[in-house]
């Protein structure tokens, strides 16, 4: 198995954000997948990146994922400079 095919199992088995974490407000979303992820903007930017790959343009909250986004990039930009 690749490296990619074991983060993708690892990630599948064992995060599992809350019920209707991905239907609330940017705000929110940012700050519930900041605490799954012990305070890593990467990592909780990677699990957003991942929940929105698959929802593809299907989901009604595309705006706020999008905005969550932003906000998640901008915490990563404030830490590097």
């Amino acid at each position: 198995m690749e490296k990619n095919e074991d983060w993708l199992k690892h990630i599948q088995i064992h995060h599992h954000p809350p019920v209707g974490t991905f239907t609330q407000p940017a705000g929110v979303i940012v700050k519930t997948l900041l605490q799954g992820a012990n305070n890593n903007p990467t990592l909780a930017l990677h699990r957003l990146m991942f929940y929105m790959n698959r929802a593809g343009k299907k989901t009604e909250n595309a705006e706020q994922l999008e905005l969550a986004k932003k906000k998640l990039e901008e915490i990563i930009k404030s830490r590097w400079h």
